[in-house]
């Protein structure tokens, strides 16, 4: 994971980072899969707060090949209304590195979780208890077809590609 420094410090401790990871794995568990961190590496400040789709798409050049990049910046802004705070976002770009998550460090246990949904193409659904539910509740996770189509993406990355947070550059 990559995380932006405002001021020198990383906007998140090794412990959230832990705790986001640990919420993923017990999720994507169902489906066989699991994440390792990689060590966090240091962003520049001007990512410290992300607002814009141009700043979206300056992070994949920090990305890292065959990874699941995540990027952890202090702020992360709603495009329509940048004053306004999201938790975490799928996002798409053009080049090598098609796809990252971004994720605020204000975010909670299971974004993490729902983003990296996302990775797997996942949509949005309905229901308390689903993770890609806007209005999840805690214990939330992955009906049935939702784990088979995360298990076909994962069969079609083949052996080549390892499953890991990335650090940036």
């Amino acid at each position: 994971m990559a995380q932006a420094r405002a001021t020198g410090a990383p906007v998140v401790d090794r412990r959230w980072i832990d705790a986001q990871i640990l919420e993923a794995n017990r999720i994507f568990a169902p489906a066989g899969i699991a994440f390792q961190p990689e060590p966090p590496q240091p962003l520049a400040a001007p990512f410290a707060s992300i607002r814009s789709r141009r700043a979206r798409h300056a992070l994949a050049r920090f990305a890292a090949p065959r990874r699941v990049n995540v990027f952890i910046p202090g702020y992360l802004g709603d495009l329509e209304a940048p004053e306004r705070p999201i938790w975490g976002v799928h996002w798409r770009t053009r080049g090598p590195h098609r796809h990252h998550v971004i994720l605020s460090a204000a975010a909670g246990s299971d974004v993490l979780a729902h983003e990296l949904g996302h990775f797997f193409g996942l949509g949005h659904e309905t229901g308390p208890l689903n993770i890609m539910s806007y209005g999840r509740m805690g214990g939330a996770r992955f009906d049935p077809s939702q784990l088979e189509r995360i298990r076909r993406f994962r069969r079609r990355l083949g052996r080549r590609d390892r499953l890991r947070t990335a650090a940036g550059g």
